[in-house]
């Protein structure tokens, strides 16, 4: 079975518009942009660097990936006979291996910045969080929740994520741990809430996706 996922996973990837990504390659241009512009090429350091070097990988490979593999499948899969039933769980287990995929890339990428103190341990935990939330989003059909993730959601969690770079990684100040705070407030009132809206949306998408007449009429 895991085997099937595998082939599936690297032979059924189509790209059906290449503009969200190229709006996702902005958001990384933009908080690199202000580091070494507004913070000052004096706090530049090659630890620094790698590990953000590291993140726009990390957050890309997702990125493309959440691109490339839909939730609804291409009508060429409808035609084999199958059940209700049988499509739901297909459907549901190939979300869940790029899920599964999606937080490896994420876990190995955290994981870097932290034995390479790229960051605090506090901004590392901050950026899996972010990395957790981002390993579950997909491109809906929905045009106002497709909205969401692409105009907030996911530029909120890269941006923040990309802001950790700014703080210290060993003693912090005062307003260092103010700066943590504000993150983990806008993490809950904001980008958490998002995420569950947007969970929702994905959850009946793949119910909806399992019945052939449905994937047609929004095909």
């Amino acid at each position: 079975m895991l085997k099937k996922q595998w082939k599936d996973y690297f032979l059924t990837g189509r790209m059906q518009s290449l503009r969200p990504m190229l709006v996702y390659i902005e958001i990384f241009i933009l908080p690199v942009y202000i580091r070494l512009v507004i913070l000052g090429k004096d706090n530049f350091s090659w630890k620094g660097a790698i590990g953000e070097t590291v993140m726009v990988i990390a957050f890309l490979l997702v990125a493309l990936s959440e691109m490339t593999h839909p939730i609804r499948p291409g009508k060429m899969y409808y035609l084999c006979p199958r059940s209700r039933e049988e499509r739901l769980r297909e459907i549901r287990d190939a979300y869940h291996f790029r899920c599964g995929m999606h937080l490896i890339v994420m876990s190995v990428m955290c994981g870097t910045l932290y034995l390479m103190k790229g960051v605090n341990v506090y901004s590392a935990g901050y950026i899996f969080l972010n990395g957790i939330l981002a390993s579950f989003l997909s491109q809906v059909s929905n045009p106002n929740k497709s909205m969401l993730l692409n105009l907030f959601l996911t530029p909120a969690i890269i941006m923040g994520s990309f802001f950790q770079f700014a703080l210290p990684t060993e003693k912090l100040q005062k307003e260092d741990i103010i700066f943590l705070i504000c993150c983990a407030v806008f993490f809950l009132i904001a980008i958490l809430p998002a995420f569950r809206a947007m969970k929702k949306c994905i959850d009946r998408e793949i119910e909806a996706a399992a019945v052939c007449e449905e994937v047609q009429d929004h095909a």
